[in-house]
């Protein structure tokens, strides 16, 4: 029987590191995908986040730690100091071992995002061409 999920409710710290720009901190109560956002920074942002927080654990039953939708981009995780791995396609899981302990935890995901919105943003002929007509894809 697998147990129940656990989900980390509580506040995320980001620092985004752009493409083309200076870098920027924001805070998420629930991450969500940066095109919903009504913050123009972050509907075409393009390049690495670092998302981090702090949780406090009743048990540790957990095996995997599952990112859900990631809208295509590449994300590292690491959990208490211990470097889980990178994900570049797929479905982003990552197997906890023992790492995840009673009490408090600390947790960092970066994600490296597509340039795709980030080239709608500009006034570029080949990268319009690049992109077509078509809409933002979800991001963060």
């Amino acid at each position: 029987m697998n147990p129940e999920p656990f989900t980390i409710k509580v506040d995320w710290q980001a620092r985004f590191y752009p493409v083309e720009g200076k870098e920027f901190s924001r805070s998420f109560a629930r991450l969500v995908d940066f095109t919903e956002s009504p913050d123009t920074m972050l509907q075409n942002f393009a390049g690495e986040v670092k998302y981090t927080a702090k949780f406090d654990l009743e048990e540790t039953h957990f095996s995997y730690l599952d990112l859900g939708e990631v809208n295509e981009g590449v994300t590292e995780v690491s959990l208490n100091g211990m470097r889980l791995g990178k994900k570049w396609y797929g479905r982003h899981v990552y197997e906890i071992g023992d790492q995840l302990r009673l009490g408090p935890n600390e947790i960092e995901v970066v994600y490296t995002s597509l340039l795709f919105n980030y080239c709608k943003s500009l006034d570029n002929i080949e990268a319009k061409r690049w992109i077509g007509n078509r809409g933002l894809i979800p991001n963060g």
